[in-house]
């Protein structure tokens, strides 16, 4: 479970099953889909490195072959980059 306040969730498990989009799934049910475009290393990665994939304390996700690694925060927080969102 998330230990960061207001958040009771931990992710479960990710999918790129939409084209252009990242879909994040909870233990509690909830699903968090956002454009790729909101994530550019992870768009940058190529199909079969992004299934390349692993879950930290059911809180951060990382990616094999990126740097950063992405909380369940920034999922549940998500606000449109400045100039928002063209396209997926």
């Amino acid at each position: 479970m998330c230990k960061i306040a207001g958040i009771t969730a931990s992710m479960r498990k990710v999918s790129f099953e939409k084209r252009g989009y990242i879909s994040v799934y909870l233990d509690d049910g909830r699903i968090v889909t956002a454009p790729l475009r909101m994530f550019p290393d992870i768009r940058k990665l190529s199909p079969a490195q992004r299934e390349k994939w692993t879950i930290l304390d059911g809180q951060y996700l990382a990616f094999f072959g990126v740097s950063e690694i992405y909380s369940i925060v920034d999922f549940m927080t998500l606000t449109p980059p400045e100039g928002g969102i063209k396209g997926g």
